[in-house]
C-alpha cells in the first residue's frame, strides 16, 4: 500500500516541480526585460561609439527596442542617429541614409527641434561623401536655421552649432573654398570658447585646420596642427587617426620623404581595416600608398595597391573614382552604341508597320466615313431629343419655381396670421391678469376660483398654438431634429417661437415660464447647435428648411 502511495505521489510531485520551474523562468524573463534600462544602454553605446563601434550596434538596437516598448520616441531617435553614424563610418551609406530618414520621420512627428538639428547636419555629411556639395550645404543651413529658431540655447545647442560650423568648414574645404572653410572653423572655435564648451573635440578642429593649410600649400603650418591632433587620435579616438595619418603622409610626400610618407599611408590603411570605418577615403589611401611604392621603386607593391584601389572603387563608389573614370567612359560609349542599334532596329520596325498601315488605310478610310455618317445621324437625333428634354426640363423648373414661390407666400401669410393670433392671445392673457389682480383686491374669495380657470386656459394656450403651428409648417420639427437630434422637446418649442420672431417676454407668457428660464434655454440651444457669440440664432433657425 505504501509503495502504491509513493507511485501515485511521484507524478504529482513532478508536475508541481515543473510548474514552479516554468513560473521561475517566466518571472526571470519578465524581470530581465524590466531590469534593462534602454537609457542606460544608450549611454553605454555613446561611450563606446568612437572606440568599439562594432559593440555599439547591438547596444543601440537593444536600446531602440526598449524605447519603442515604453514608448519613448526621443530615445529611439537618438539610437537611430547613432546607428546611422556607425553605418556611415563603415561605408554602408544607403543604410546610414535609411536610419536618418526613419529618425527624421520620428522627429517631425514629435516636433523635436533638437533632434532635427542633428539629423539635418548628418544628412549634409552623407551628401558631402557623395560629393553632392550644394545639397550638403543646404542641409547644414537647414540645421543651423532650426538651431537659431530655439528660444533659449543650452550647452547642448551650442555644441550642435559648433558641429555645424565644423561640417560647413569641411564641405567648403572639399569644394576648394579654403578661405571660407577657415572662417567657419574660426566660428567653430569662437563658439567653443565663448560658451566654455568641452575641449574634448579640439583635436578635430586642429586636424581640419591642418588639412586646410595643406590644401592651401602651407605644409609647415599644416604639419604642426596635424601632428598635434594625430598624437591624440593614436591614443584616444583611434578611428580618426586614419585621416590625420593620411594627410601627414601627404606632407612628407611634398618634402620628398617618401619612406616616411609610405609608413604613414600604411599605418592609415591598417587603422582603417582594423576599425572598418572611414570607408569613403579608403580608395584615396590605397592610391597614395600605390604611388609611394612606385616612387620607392617597389613596382609589385605599387601594382598590388593600385589594383586594390580599383576593386574598392568598383565595390563602394562606382563612377565617383578618378581611377575608374576611363572605364566608365568606355562603358558609356558601349551603352551609346547599343542605343544607336536599338534606334536602327526600331526605325526598321516602324517602316514595316507603316507599310502595313498603307495597305489597310483605304479600308480604314472607308470604314471611317461610314462611322462618321452614322455618328452624324445619331448626333442629329440626340440633339433633337436633347432640345425636347431641355424644353421639358425648363417647363418643369418654371412650374417648380412657381409652386415654391406660391407655397412660400402661403406659408408667410399663415405664419403672420399665426403670429397675430398668438399675440392677441398673449395680450388677452395680459388683460385677464390685470383683471385678476383687481379681483384679488376687491373680492379675494372669487380670486382663487377665477385664477384656477385662467391658469388652465393658459396651459392650453401652448397646445392651441402648437397645433396651428404644425398646420402652418408641418415639417419644421422633423427638419430641426434631423439637423440637431440632441435638442429636447422644450428646446424645440423655443425654436418654433424663435422662428416666428417672438421676444423673450412673449415666449415666457406663452410657455408659462419666467423670462430668465427663456434666456437659459436660448443659451443651451446656441451651445448645442455650436454657435459662436457673434452668430445670430434667429437668422439660423429662420433658414432651417
Amino acid at each position: 500500500m505504501k509503495e502504491l502511495c509513493k507511485k501515485m505521489m511521484r507524478p504529482a510531485l513532478l508536475i508541481r516541480v515543473g510548474c514552479y520551474f516554468v513560473l521561475a523562468l517566466a518571472y526571470n524573463s519578465v524581470y530581465s526585460q524590466v531590469a534593462v534600462d534602454p537609457a542606460e544602454l544608450l549611454q553605454q553605446a555613446k561611450s563606446l561609439h568612437d572606440y568599439h563601434p562594432d559593440s555599439c550596434f547591438v547596444l543601440y538596437e537593444q536600446a531602440a527596442k526598449g524605447f519603442r516598448q515604453l514608448p519613448d520616441l526621443k530615445g529611439e531617435i537618438e539610437c537611430r542617429i547613432g546607428i546611422s553614424d556607425l553605418y556611415k563610418n563603415k561605408g554602408y551609406y544607403h543604410r546610414a541614409f535609411d536610419e536618418l530618414w526613419d529618425a527624421l520621420l520620428l522627429a517631425e512627428q514629435l516636433k523635436d527641434t533638437v533632434s532635427l538639428i542633428t539629423i539635418y547636419n548628418d544628412l549634409g555629411r552623407l551628401y558631402a561623401i557623395y560629393e553632392k556639395y550644394p545639397a550638403a550645404i543646404e542641409h547644414f543651413n537647414t540645421s543651423l536655421r532650426f538651431l537659431k529658431s530655439l528660444a533659449t540655447s543650452s550647452r547642448q545647442e551650442y555644441t550642435a552649432m559648433k558641429n555645424i560650423y565644423y561640417s560647413l568648414s569641411v564641405t567648403n574645404r572639399k569644394t576648394g573654398r579654403y578661405a571660407t572653410a577657415l572662417v567657419y572653423l574660426d566660428s567653430c572655435m569662437r563658439t567653443k570658447n565663448q560658451h566654455k564648451l568641452s575641449q574634448d573635440n579640439v583635436q578635430f578642429i586642429d586636424a581640419e585646420r591642418g588639412i586646410i593649410y595643406l590644401k592651401m600649400g602651407k605644409p609647415k603650418m599644416a604639419r604642426a596642427y596635424l601632428e598635434r591632433a594625430n598624437s591624440h587620435f593614436v591614443s584616444f579616438a583611434k578611428s580618426y587617426r586614419i585621416v590625420t595619418s593620411m594627410f601627414l603622409g601627404d606632407i612628407y610626400a611634398i618634402q620628398n620623404d617618401w619612406y616616411r610618407a609610405n609608413q604613414l599611408y600604411s599605418y592609415s590603411l591598417e587603422s582603417q581595416e582594423e576599425s572598418n570605418v572611414h570607408g569613403d577615403i579608403k580608395v584615396e589611401i590605397l592610391k597614395k600608398l600605390a604611388n609611394s611604392y612606385q616612387v620607392l621603386g617597389q613596382v609589385d607593391s605599387a601594382f598590388k595597391y593600385q589594383g586594390l584601389a580599383i576593386a574598392t572603387t568598383d565595390s563602394l563608389f562606382n563612377t565617383k573614382s578618378a581611377v575608374n573614370s576611363q572605364l566608365f567612359e568606355i562603358r558609356n560609349k558601349h551603352d551609346e552604341q547599343i542605343r544607336v542599334k536599338d534606334e536602327f532596329i526600331a526605325a526598321q520596325r516602324l517602316i514595316i508597320e507603316r507599310n502595313k498601315i498603307r495597305e489597310s488605310r483605304l479600308m480604314l478610310l472607308i470604314g471611317f466615313m461610314l462611322v462618321v455618317m452614322v455618328a452624324a445621324m445619331i448626333i442629329v437625333s440626340m440633339k433633337r431629343k436633347l432640345r425636347k428634354s431641355k424644353l421639358a426640363a425648363e417647363q418643369i423648373r418654371i412650374q417648380s419655381a412657381y409652386d415654391r414661390e406660391k407655397s412660400r407666400a402661403v406659408m408667410e401669410v399663415k405664419s403672420k396670421e399665426l403670429t397675430a393670433n398668438t399675440l392677441q392671445m398673449i395680450e388677452k392673457d395680459r388683460v385677464l391678469e390685470e383683471l385678476l389682480q383687481e379681483l384679488k383686491k376687491k373680492s379675494p374669495g372669487s380670486y382663487a376660483s377665477m385664477k384656477g380657470k385662467i391658469s388652465k386656459g393658459n396651459r392650453d394656450m401652448w397646445e392651441r398654438f402648437n397645433k396651428r403651428f404644425i398646420e402652418v409648417d408641418a415639417k419644421f420639427y422633423e427638419r430641426l431634429r434631423d439637423k440637431h437630434p440632441d435638442l429636447t422637446p422644450t428646446e424645440q418649442k423655443h425654436c418654433a417661437l424663435i422662428k416666428l420672431n417672438f421676444d423673450s417676454k412673449e415666449m415666457a407668457t406663452l410657455l408659462g415660464i419666467s423670462i430668465n428660464s427663456v434666456h437659459i434655454s436660448r443659451h443651451r440651444i446656441r451651445k448645442k447647435i455650436g454657435m459662436e457669440r457673434e452668430d445670430n440664432l434667429e437668422s439660423y433657425i429662420a433658414n432651417i428648411s
